[in-house]
């Protein structure tokens, strides 16, 4: 059995920043929907959690960026399951625009029971035949640096998706706001993997926080609920200063 799914996107306007490029925050929507697709077509999508009052939450990421598309372009997207570690699904992904390969990533995944919140294992889970986009599995975050406070926000009825609880891919659009302008602006993302921990819903306080690590181009940001202290969410954003690069910025 073929277990590797793909489509093609075409990136529309509402995906791209003020580079004309993919918003990371979209990558993470476009791998959540084709995660989605794949699981439906293997039979253990939306309609077999709905079934059985479970449901998938992404729990680690490891995305490489190599070229973010832009504007008008169609990419292909790759994805398949890769059995189980522990208690973790495994799936990778890659995206293609044309014949070249734009970014691939690896992920970790976890069957939640929908009353009790703890975790169910899925009985059985296939793998592609040991293909891997990204060999390592996506890795636990242990920031060396303090983290200071950015901002604060709520969350908000935008910020919600269908498990009634805060969107992976909303986390990716604070991390990055997180960055600041200047320095998304004046750098290329090489990296990004995020470990999501505890969950966020309606009404939740949090505070963003960063970490520059000293003599590194490694950036790390957190989101903490401020009621219960509890972590929700640990990103490492790796930059490359695109002002030093032949390629530039674009």
């Amino acid at each position: 059995m073929d277990y590797i799914w793909r489509d093609s996107f075409t990136i529309r306007a509402v995906e791209v920043d003020f580079n004309g490029r993919l918003k990371p925050s979209a990558v993470f929507e476009l791998m959540q929907e084709a995660a989605e697709q794949s699981a439906n077509s293997l039979g253990f999508g939306y309609e077999y959690v709905k079934k059985n009052n479970f449901f998938w939450v992404l729990s680690r990421v490891k995305l490489e960026i190599y070229r973010l598309p832009g504007q008008g372009e169609k990419i292909i997207i790759e994805t398949w399951p890769k059995g189980a570690s522990k208690a973790f699904a495994m799936r990778d992904f890659r995206i293609y625009q044309g014949d070249d390969l734009c970014m691939a990533a690896t992920t970790a995944w976890l069957l939640l029971n929908g009353k009790t919140r703890s975790i169910t294992r899925y009985k059985d889970f296939p793998g592609a035949g040991g293909v891997d986009a990204i060999k390592d599995p996506p890795p636990k975050l242990k920031p060396t640096s303090d983290f200071h406070d950015i901002y604060n926000r709520k969350v908000h009825i935008s910020d919600l998706d269908l498990n009634n609880h805060v969107n992976n891919a909303r986390y990716v659009a604070w991390a990055i706001d997180a960055l600041g302008y200047q320095e998304y602006s004046t750098n290329l993302i090489q990296e990004i993997a995020v470990n999501y921990i505890s969950e966020l819903k309606y009404g939740d306080l949090v505070t963003i926080r960063k970490a520059n690590l000293d003599n590194s181009n490694e950036v790390f940001i957190d989101a903490v609920n401020s009621s219960s202290g509890k972590q929700a969410v640990i990103a490492r954003i790796r930059l490359n200063n695109c002002f030093t690069q032949a390629t530039g910025c674009q």
